[in-house]
């Protein structure tokens, strides 16, 4: 007998658009794709520009046409409503039986506070997937209106025992599932590629991602400082959202060698070079929820040096998968020194 599939829509960010939101959807779409029809609907304008400054919204690199799924309408313009009415009218065609909706800055709250109030009339099943129930610039004003919307869903999900202890006051009894940030597997990557690199008694550390003050860029670039070490080379790659001159100055005031500095959006097809050469991933972050970082990091078979915060934590094996250690310094660079101690070690085997 044959059984009709689920269908589920996805509104969130889709590559081309840039970040690990649309990098995320596109994996969980992938997956959702084996066990249900699935439908996107992302962006033609995620932002106005004048949030993003002089920063692209969109990957250069990537054309719509690379898009690996046919179901897919990039029509929603977060800043005009006659969009929102017009992907509603898509999605009540369709008759879904779930709608999931990316939840990670407060910015969504306008149009989801419109999707979710129509969805529960039209008795369609909601889940937000909570990358962050609150953002990293909170607010009071921010959290209370978080609290409206998160009240109109069905379901939730969460990734770490951090975000469900903020995510339960909210929801009322309603079901959420807490189940770790899934692993990235990268098509790209074959078994045969993932080696170890010649040892030649260098560590190479890669920070990877937006560089935003809560990752704590100034904390790694002070235990390099510290640690001195002609040794260790430290890549920094991606967009800097804080001020990037501060990290210029720092690093020639203290005259830290062995530094480069990739500062733009990088893509998959780019992003292999600078995973595959590292010894160490590493997230020094101030705060966090999670962090996809982890995830592609272990796509790549590689270890991670995180700090104790929100649920990094939770996401590594210590002395397996990676070293968790305190958000300071000192605590960094004496994971550092562990990772170079520890360098004959094959990762590897035991990140799967």
């Amino acid at each position: 007998m044959n059984v009709s599939k689920k269908k589920v829509c996805i509104v969130g960010p889709y590559p081309p658009i840039k970040g690990g939101i649309s990098q995320y959807d596109e994996f969980l779409t992938n997956e959702l794709n084996n066990h249900a029809d699935v439908t996107v609907f992302s962006y033609k304008r995620q932002y106005p520009q004048f949030l993003l400054k002089k920063r692209e919204q969109v990957d250069a690199n990537h054309s719509i046409s690379d898009c690996c799924i046919s179901n897919i309408d990039f029509s929603l313009d977060s800043i005009n409503p006659l969009s929102w009415v017009s992907v509603l009218a898509k999605i009540r065609k369709i008759k879904p039986d779930l709608v999931i909706l990316p939840w990670w800055v407060v910015y969504w709250a306008p149009m989801y506070v419109v999707f979710l109030s129509v969805f529960r009339v039209l008795n369609i099943k909601t889940l937000m997937l909570c990358h962050n129930i609150y953002e990293h610039e909170d607010h009071y004003i921010k959290r209370a209106i978080s609290r409206i919307v998160f009240k109109l869903a069905n379901f939730y999900l969460v990734h770490s025992t951090s975000e469900r202890s903020k995510l339960l006051p909210l929801i009322g009894g309603k079901d959420y599932i807490q189940h770790l940030h899934p692993l990235y597997e990268y098509s790209a990557i074959k078994d045969q590629e993932i080696v170890p690199r010649v040892q030649d008694g260098r560590i190479n550390l890669l920070f990877f991602g937006f560089v935003r003050k809560y990752k704590g860029l100034d904390l790694l670039l002070e235990a390099m400082h510290l640690l001195n070490d002609d040794d260790l080379h430290l890549t920094i790659v991606g967009e800097f959202w804080a001020e990037k001159n501060e990290f210029h100055d720092y690093i020639e005031q203290k005259n830290i060698a062995n530094v480069s500095i990739i500062d733009h959006y990088v893509a998959d097809n780019e992003m292999k070079n600078y995973f595959l050469d590292a010894d160490v991933v590493v997230l020094p972050y101030r705060s966090a929820t999670g962090s996809g970082v982890i995830a592609t990091a272990y796509g790549y078979h590689k270890p991670v040096l995180v700090t104790n915060v929100g649920g990094l934590a939770e996401a590594v094996e210590n002395k397996r998968t990676g070293l968790i250690v305190e958000p300071d310094a000192e605590s960094i660079s004496s994971g550092i020194t562990w990772f170079k101690h520890h360098k004959g070690h094959d990762f590897s085997s035991e990140i799967s």
